[in-house]
């Protein structure tokens, strides 16, 4: 499991580059903003066949605000073989809002923290309830985020 939302690996592949994204383009769909859920394709968004590059997301039925998105180069090895390598990472929004989760709860962490060592009698309780808003906001984070990256390695090793 990952602690930070980025995934990177590679896959080795049968296939030539060309036959390998054209594999995938039959999975893929275009970037859709109103999906109604009913797609049989397990994929949205961009391939460059001339580039041999690819920028998509899987097709979620259901809300993960967390899901990745795979970069991915395809470089062909020889005549049947090729090499794919992914890096996949959070969208822009989920990142950003993550980090003004993390600063908005570190810093009533540090106040509640700061507040309770000028006291003569510290109490836990405000530190600790602060401190367990930023750990639910990046345990949510990590779980969703990695359990998307497992579904998605799964779809494109199927591919390969």
């Amino acid at each position: 499991m990952n602690f930070f939302p980025f995934h990177k690996f590679q896959l080795e592949c049968n296939h030539s580059a060309d036959a390998f994204l054209e594999k995938l383009s039959q999975e893929t769909d275009k970037k859709n903003i109103f999906r109604n859920g009913n797609s049989s394709k397990k994929f949205e968004g961009e391939i460059d066949l001339i580039q041999n590059k690819f920028k998509i997301n899987r097709i979620l039925n259901y809300r993960n605000s967390f899901y990745p998105i795979l970069f991915g180069k395809v470089v062909s090895e020889g005549d049947n073989t090729s090499k794919i390598e992914i890096q996949m990472r959070m969208t822009i929004y989920a990142i950003v809002f993550m980090i003004v989760w993390s600063i908005i709860t570190g810093i009533f962490t540090s106040l509640a923290l700061k507040e309770q060592l000028s006291n003569t009698n510290f109490d836990y309780e405000p530190v600790l309830t602060s401190f367990c808003f930023f750990a639910f906001g990046y345990v949510l984070m990590i779980v969703c985020f990695n359990y998307e990256v497992r579904q998605a390695k799964k779809i494109l090793k199927d591919l390969v």
